[in-house]
């Protein structure tokens, strides 16, 4: 896994919270099921989602019945993410850290971190986890990937991300790195992969683009360039006013102590 903390993890997603919590793609709902089957997630266990976000995963884990703290250092997105989770009342956002997270020692029944991972300090966050997880506590990593070699309109899309997209290659190459994530797991881990999609029309296409932070915003010389091109992409493949977006979700789960 490459360092990213160079790149600002905590503020970077600040202008942009919005447009992610509108236009990114949550997770499927097989994600749960499998989790109860494999490491028997309960609706009555405490989750700590770390680097939640805006809350796409901890939305599904509420309507699994769970408690989750979803622990989030990035204000924009903390105030985006209650929003967004405002119906759940056993939801409760926290102003912390991977490597921080000032949630009580041993007290989750589960640890779970959804498309954030790669931003973190591997050695601070296992010790954090191991702080705040009870004994035998599961810890899940997910990852949503985009699936480039699906079709000609997906390699198309992903060229114009590398072309525009600014340190798009360390991020995108930092995620589930497996040499970092078994070295992670004191014990061996479990994976499971996924399927996901988006169909999306113009404007949630552009906002989808725009959501990432490694894309230059509106505020930024090019953005009209990058709008155009991913426009034309758009007039291009798009089939009665669609596009769809393919994903591969990658799961890993086991434990740390």
């Amino acid at each position: 896994m490459i360092a990213l903390k160079k790149y600002s993890p905590t503020t970077r997603f600040s202008d942009r919270a919005g447009i992610y919590s509108a236009y990114r793609p949550g997770y499927p709902e097989d994600v749960i099921w499998h989790l109860k089957d494999k490491i028997g997630l309960k609706p009555g266990w405490a989750v700590a989602d770390i680097g939640a976000g805006t809350g796409l995963f901890s939305r599904l884990l509420l309507e699994n019945g769970n408690t989750v703290y979803c622990v989030e250092p990035n204000a924009a997105m903390r105030q985006e993410g209650a929003a967004f989770l405002k119906g759940y009342p056993k939801c409760a956002w926290v102003d912390g850290a991977a490597e921080d997270t000032t949630l009580p020692a041993h007290s989750m029944d589960v640890v779970t971190c959804a498309q954030a991972f790669h931003w973190f300090n591997p050695e601070k966050t296992k010790k954090e986890f191991v702080r705040i997880a009870k004994k035998g506590a599961p810890v899940v990593l997910l990852w949503s990937s985009r699936k480039n070699d699906q079709n000609d309109f997906m390699r198309e899309h992903d060229a114009l991300l590398r072309k525009f997209g600014k340190n798009y290659a360390p991020i995108h190459n930092a995620m589930s790195d497996p040499k970092i994530i078994e070295a992670f797991y004191s014990k061996t881990s479990s994976q499971a992969v996924f399927g996901n999609s988006q169909l999306l029309t113009q404007e949630a296409y552009l906002g989808r683009i725009f959501s990432a932070s490694y894309m230059p915003g509106s505020n930024t010389p090019v953005y009209q360039e990058i709008k155009a091109a991913f426009s034309s992409l758009f007039r291009k493949y798009n089939k009665n006013g669609t596009v769809t977006l393919y994903y591969e979700i990658k799961v890993y789960y086991g434990l740390l102590n």
